[in-house]
C-alpha cells in the first residue's frame, strides 16, 4: 500500500497565546497555511488579527505555543524573516527612491547581484502593469498605484508567505474592488500562499478560498466562503458573516432522521438529524438569508406565510424589503432591483428556498 505524501504545511501556529499582562490577545490559537492557500483572517477591530501575522514577521513574540515556518521552528525569533513578503494598512514608499528603487529595496537588503535585481523588478512590475511607472516618484503616482507597488515590493524576493494586513482599508470603493481582483490574480499566478487579514466580510467572502474566524483573540470558525456563510456554526458568526434573519426556536422533536423545529409564531422546519444540528440541550435559532426569501403577490401562491410590508430600502441592483410576518416577527427579503415592491402597509406572502434555514447555536458569545 502507498502511503500518502506527508505535506508539510507552510505556516503553523501550535497551541499559540499571547498575553500582555493579565489581557490574553490571542488564546490557543490552532492554525495551518498551505502551499498556494489564500487564506483570510477576517474580524472585529481589535480581535487579534493583526497580533497573529506579527507573530510570523516576527514583531510579536508568542507568550505560549509553538509557530513554524516551513517546517522550522521560528517561535522565539524576533527578527525579521527574510523570506517573508509583507504589507500593512498604513505601510509607504520611500520618497526619494523611484518605483523601481522602491521595488528592488528587499533585494538589496539581501546583497542581490544588480543583474539579478534588475530582471526580479522588471518581471514583477509587468506582472502588476507598473513598468510605465517605474521611473516615477511615489508622489507623482496615483494610491491605488502606490499600493500595487507594495504588492510588487512584498512579493519581488518570492516570499514563502505573503502576509497582508488590511491593505486596502483606505482606498476608495472602485479602487479597493480592483485590487481586490488583482491581488488574487497575482497570487493565483505566483501560488506564493497568503494570508490576508481585514474586518471587511466582503472582502474575505470574494478573495478567499478559506476563513478564519477571529473574535476575541479566539478562533470561533473555520471553512470556506461558502460554508461559513451558508452554514455557519453558530448565531454569533452568522450576524457577522452577513445580514441574516433569525427565528426563535421554541420547540425540538427528534423524529428518527429528521428533526422537527418550531419557531415563533407556529412556524416549522424540517432539518436532517445528521447534518451538524446543535446538540438537543443547546439553545438554538433558525437562520435564513434574506437572499434566499422570496415576496409575492397574495393570489400566486398558497404554501406561503402571510406578511405586511414595513420597509423598502433600494440598494441599486436589488432591493431589501422587510416585512412582519402575520405569526410574529420579522423578515428581510432581498429582491431585484428592476422589480416593482408593493406599497408599504400592503399585505404580500412571504417564502422562503427549500433547505435555505440553518439551526445555529443562539449563544451569541464568539465561541466556537
Amino acid at each position: 500500500m502507498i502511503s500518502a505524501p506527508n505535506i508539510t504545511p507552510v505556516v503553523s501556529f501550535k497551541d499559540v497565546t499571547k498575553s500582555y499582562g493579565k489581557v490574553a490577545a490571542l488564546k490557543e490559537i490552532n492554525l495551518q497555511v498551505d502551499d498556494g492557500e489564500f487564506l483570510t483572517v477576517l474580524g472585529p477591530t481589535g480581535s487579534g488579527k493583526s497580533t497573529l501575522l506579527g507573530m510570523i514577521v516576527g514583531s510579536v513574540l508568542p507568550s505560549e505555543g509553538v509557530i513554524r515556518l516551513e517546517g522550522r521552528d521560528i517561535t522565539r525569533l524576533d527578527s525579521v524573516r527574510c523570506n517573508v513578503g509583507a504589507i500593512c494598512q498604513r505601510d509607504s514608499l520611500l520618497a526619494h527612491r523611484t518605483v523601481a528603487e522602491n521595488v528592488a529595496y528587499p533585494l538589496q537588503c539581501r546583497g542581490a547581484h544588480k543583474d539579478q535585481m534588475r530582471r526580479q523588478v522588471i518581471s514583477i512590475l509587468a506582472l502588476l502593469d507598473l513598468v510605465i511607472d517605474m521611473d516615477r516618484y511615489p508622489s507623482e503616482i496615483s494610491r491605488d498605484q502606490t499600493q500595487r507597488v507594495l504588492v510588487a515590493r512584498a512579493l519581488v524576493a518570492q516570499p514563502s508567505i505573503l502576509l497582508m494586513d488590511e491593505p486596502l482599508a483606505e482606498l476608495e470603493k472602485a479602487h479597493r474592488n480592483a485590487l481586490q481582483d488583482e491581488i488574487k490574480r497575482i497570487q493565483r499566478a505566483l501560488r506564493v500562499p497568503t494570508i490576508y487579514a481585514t474586518h471587511d466580510r466582503a472582502e474575505a467572502l470574494q478573495m478567499s478560498d478559506r476563513i478564519v474566524v477571529i473574535s476575541d483573540g479566539r478562533i470561533v470558525a473555520d471553512g470556506t466562503p461558502r460554508d461559513l456563510y451558508e452554514r455557519p456554526p453558530n448565531l454569533w458568526c452568522a450576524q457577522f458573516l452577513g445580514t441574516a434573519n433569525i427565528l426563535t426556536v421554541r420547540e425540538r422533536q427528534r423524529q428518527g432522521l429528521e428533526e422537527r423545529v418550531i419557531c415563533d409564531g407556529g412556524l416549522q422546519f424540517i432539518f436532517d438529524a445528521a447534518d451538524g444540528l446543535p446538540d438537543t440541550d443547546e439553545e438554538a435559532s433558525v437562520m435564513i438569508r434574506p437572499e434566499r426569501c422570496h415576496l409575492a403577490a397574495l393570489t400566486s401562491r398558497s404554501n406561503a406565510v402571510t406578511a405586511t410590508v414595513m420597509h423598502v430600502r433600494y440598494l441599486g441592483g436589488r432591493q431589501r424589503v422587510t416585512v412582519q410576518l402575520e405569526s410574529g416577527g420579522s423578515v428581510i427579503a432581498d429582491v431585484p432591483g428592476h422589480w416593482r415592491p408593493p406599497e408599504i402597509g400592503s399585505a404580500v406572502l412571504c417564502s422562503w428556498d427549500s433547505g435555505a434555514a440553518r439551526l445555529v447555536k443562539t449563544n451569541s458569545e464568539a465561541k466556537a
